[in-house]
């Protein structure tokens, strides 16, 4: 499920966009919406904006609540999904030096005293062995790995 401005139409006009056919009003929609077979998903991400109402053209519209009852009283599942998609996590092995991970215990922990944040499922650990540092993170949060590796001078 997704909206946009229809052609020609005003700012505040909506058209909503399912399974690739529009709908500019609320009762066109929801009646689309109502002839999905039981068991249907609707996910609706709304990118950095959070909506209290489905824009479905002009007032009056639907609430968020009032259309995910809608969508239950249908027996379709409706996740509305505010604010932008994690990013997603990368496993990248870096090289250190022995003297560097001889005299550090936790990974992780390290890091985080670096400035390094951890989103959830994000990993790091040493591996002595190889002489290795593995950390499972964003791209952002890897890049500054590599730069804390890279100027950090063993004690």
């Amino acid at each position: 499920m997704d909206y946009r401005h229809p052609p020609g139409g005003s700012p505040d006009s909506y058209s909503m966009v399912l399974d690739g056919v529009t709908y500019s009003s609320r009762a066109s929609f929801t009646a689309a919406v109502a002839t999905l077979p039981p068991h249907s998903r609707l996910v609706w991400y709304s990118g950095c904006i959070a909506f209290d109402e489905i824009p479905l053209g002009p007032a009056p519209r639907m609430t968020i609540p009032e259309f995910k009852s809608f969508c239950s009283n249908h027996r379709i599942r409706f996740d509305y999904q505010c604010g932008l998609l994690p990013d997603p996590l990368i496993t990248k092995t870096f090289s250190v030096s022995r003297a560097l991970r001889s005299e550090r215990t936790d990974a992780r922990h390290w890091l985080e005293t670096q400035g390094v944040t951890f989103p959830p499922k994000a990993t790091a650990r040493w591996d002595a062995r190889k002489q290795q540092l593995t950390a499972r993170n964003t791209q952002e949060n890897l890049e500054l790995i590599a730069l804390i590796i890279e100027h950090t001078k063993p004690k």
